[in-house]
């Protein structure tokens, strides 16, 4: 029984995720602008989510409202181009009904070219019933002379359950 206040309190968590455009279960900033946070304005926010190149966590919370609100054909624009479906994404998911997502922190690492965001991810599904906990990794291409649109903007690249 120990599991149900905590299930509880991921629930509540996701709900307010759900009612903020950064998601809130402890997902970190960008670093750009957590060295912004104590700006007096911040600069204005890229009006596509999906062009989204300084902070892949309004990525994520645009992801999960369109999987929450049982967008998968949308949600799966998220994903690298042309790598992804909403009926493949739905399976993924596993059919769950009523999804919410919650997730950790994460951090952002370089590597050869690219930006990396993996952090760890709860899926909470069918009125709590449903418990999946894996990690996503999201992707960047840095300003390289020839990449794409879709490769310079956070792109989910990966998601893997371990439960």
């Amino acid at each position: 029984m120990r599991a149900a206040p905590a299930l509880a309190a991921l629930l509540a968590l996701a709900a307010c995720q759900q009612a903020q455009e950064t998601p809130s279960a402890g997902a970190s900033e960008a670093p750009e602008a957590a060295a912004s946070s104590a700006a007096p304005a911040a600069a204005p926010a890229t009006p596509d989510p999906l062009q989204e190149r300084e902070n892949p966590d309004r990525v994520l919370a645009w992801f999960s409202q369109q999987i929450t609100d049982g967008q998968w054909d949308q949600a799966a624009l998220a994903w690298r181009k042309g790598e992804m479906d909403g009926a493949t994404l739905k399976a993924l998911m596993g059919d769950a009904p009523s999804p919410i997502f919650a997730f950790g922190h994460g951090e952002i690492e370089g590597a050869a070219g690219s930006l990396y965001y993996e952090l760890p991810v709860t899926l909470v599904a069918d009125g709590g019933r449903l418990t999946r906990q894996g990690t996503l990794t999201m992707k960047r291409v840095n300003d390289v002379p020839g990449a794409e649109d879709w490769q310079l903007a956070w792109h989910i690249e990966e998601l893997e359950w371990t439960q």
